[in-house]
């Protein structure tokens, strides 16, 4: 009794709030996915499924968040018809739903438990996120000739590509914030960080996310944000024009996307209402090569889950973006719209499947999503 009541304790509402903060956290502090997916599970996934976490009733019966679930059971049923089905497939399969679904309804939970430390938390991210690319920055380069070898970051987000669209839409946060502090020293301040995400986004050479990262900046809007938009433009242009080795690592591999696509549009239109299945192959022959996803989280879902998985997660991008807007409208600026942009844009050129442990896609994809999802929640309840 006094175990179970001292458990309860330790998962209360307030200590829940500092153990997901840590798990956000964790992207940047832990040095491998492993340490990382058991915090998960330990201090975010048990407490929730525990029952010790207040607010999931309205979370849970959020419509969002119904058409988030009615993606992820289908997804996980379409592993039936996959060719390759196992039943351990199968399990790994939902295991991995509950892990995506379970994230999004702590995130709104805990948003909604501290809507104001929940922006503080964000914006201690921003400065840990600058502060871990500087010091990738400087032990990457005292290694590797600069800038000719892409930027591999000091945490276990080990992945050029996906670290790029995590730290951009960290960048895309820090853009927010020039915007928003009061302080004239505090704008500043997030102005030089912002300078540093967009740096280490450049150098990790990922086109994803930077096309990302501007037209999700183009939506933001104000006056104040479009010169920091093109203060940072002038930055990297000149980054360009010095480091020519910079524009050579960007347009790396630009002529496979096309062929990549096409191949797996051919692919999906043998099984085109209901999918392969989750358990089917990834990889992609194209160009004599053999790549190891589709690079694209929409033609993957149309390769998996047919016409139907495709349009269940459009339902959940159109709704997500439909209340973003209502939610800006409401605050009176725009933030949310440009959050879940961000993460959209990032799903077209690159991904593959969206049900996955805790790796980057849930920070720039998932995470702006729950948050919209828990915002529109509680001012409809007002």
């Amino acid at each position: 009794m006094g175990f179970a009541k001292g458990f309860r304790a330790l998962c209360s509402e307030r200590f829940y709030f500092f153990y997901y903060a840590g798990f956000l956290a964790g992207y940047f502090l832990f040095p491998e996915a492993p340490e990382h997916y058991r915090y998960y599970y330990i201090l975010v996934v048990l407490p929730l499924i525990a029952g010790c976490v207040k607010g999931l009733a309205p979370a849970g019966a959020n419509p969002l968040y119904g058409l988030v679930a009615a993606y992820i059971i289908y997804m996980v049923l379409t592993s039936f018809w996959s060719d390759a089905f196992s039943w351990t497939g199968f399990a790994g399969v939902a295991w991995y739903g509950g892990l995506v679904a379970v994230f999004l309804l702590a995130t709104a939970a805990v948003r909604n438990s501290d809507p104001a430390g929940f922006d503080k938390m964000l914006q201690v991210l921003v400065v840990l996120a600058a502060m871990t690319a500087l010091v990738s920055i400087y032990v990457w380069y005292s290694k590797h000739p600069f800038p000719r070898f892409r930027l591999q970051l000091f945490s276990r987000m080990h992945h050029e590509i996906l670290a790029g669209c995590a730290y951009g839409f960290f960048a895309l946060l820090a853009l927010h914030y020039v915007h928003t502090e009061r302080s004239t020293v505090l704008r500043a301040g997030f102005f030089v960080l912002l300078l540093v995400l967009v740096a280490t986004v450049l150098l990790t050479q990922s086109r994803t996310a930077l096309v990302a990262l501007i037209i999700a900046s183009l939506v933001l809007g104000s006056f104040r944000e479009r010169l920091a938009i093109v203060a940072v433009a002038a930055v990297v242009a000149i980054a360009l024009v010095f480091q020519p080795e910079l524009w050579q690592g960007l347009m790396r591999s630009m002529p496979y996307r096309p062929a990549i696509w096409s191949a797996v549009l051919e692919q999906a239109q043998q099984h085109w209402l209901l999918g392969t299945g989750y358990l089917s192959e990834t990889a992609v022959q194209a160009l004599n090569r053999s790549f190891v996803h589709a690079h694209s989280a929409y033609l993957a879902t149309l390769r998996d889950g047919g016409v139907i998985g495709l349009g269940l997660l459009l339902a959940v991008c159109g709704t997500a973006v439909l209340w973003a807007c209502r939610v800006d409208r409401t605050n009176g600026r725009v933030f949310y719209l440009a959050l879940v942009l961000y993460g959209l844009v990032c799903a077209i050129p690159d991904l593959d499947r969206l049900l996955t442990r805790p790796k980057e896609p849930w920070l720039f994809l998932w995470l702006p999503i729950a948050l919209v999802m828990a915002d529109y929640s509680r001012q409809a309840r007002k």
